[in-house]
């Protein structure tokens, strides 16, 4: 919470925050089943969308604002293999999507520069702790990264083994998504 509070006070002009790392072991009592509370969230701010994914990569920890601005309410049909915890005391939204359901947040979208920016940074960061290679666990903007990777090995910049391990759908022609 307070890397997010940093965060805002640090771009005042941010739309939304979108982050990673946040971790079960530090939850308690009921947050340990269902993940931290969107109060938590909505007392940083009610007015921009955050959007906080676990380190596990399996669960979103969302403010109101996201919830609201993606239409989800305690009435939204929530996606087979997929939960979006609820307050069982009053039947509200707890501010957790996990598995499948967190697909019905829409994430930031991320330039290629965007990426090569970011694996940068990473890349510089891992080689600081003396790690030379990588597993890339992936879904939808791999192919951005598999670009992004391949910018920086022809600009010789890329100095890590990655090997690459993605999530397979098929998508549907009535347009929903079949996990495979």
């Amino acid at each position: 919470m307070e890397a997010v509070k940093k965060f805002i006070a640090q771009h005042p002009d941010v739309k939304m925050v979108y982050g990673r790392g946040w971790s079960w072991g530090i939850l308690t009592g009921e947050e340990l089943i269902k993940g931290p509370c969107k109060e938590y969230l909505d007392a940083i701010t009610i007015e921009i969308p955050i959007v906080l994914r676990a380190h596990d990569g399996h669960t979103l920890w969302v403010n109101s604002k996201a919830l609201e601005i993606n239409g989800i309410t305690s009435e939204t049909e929530v996606p087979q293999g997929g939960v979006i915890e609820t307050d069982q005391s009053n039947g509200e939204l707890w501010g957790t999507l996990k598995e499948w359901a967190m697909w019905l947040i829409a994430l930031p979208e991320y330039s290629l520069n965007q990426y090569i920016t970011a694996m940068t940074a990473f890349q510089k960061k891992m080689h600081r702790f003396g790690i030379t290679s990588i597993l890339c666990m992936a879904s939808v903007p791999f192919d951005v990264i598999f670009k992004a990777c391949d910018e920086m090995q022809k600009a010789k910049q890329l100095q890590l083994r990655i090997r690459g391990a993605m999530t397979v759908n098929a998508f549907l022609s009535d347009g929903c998504w079949c996990h495979t």
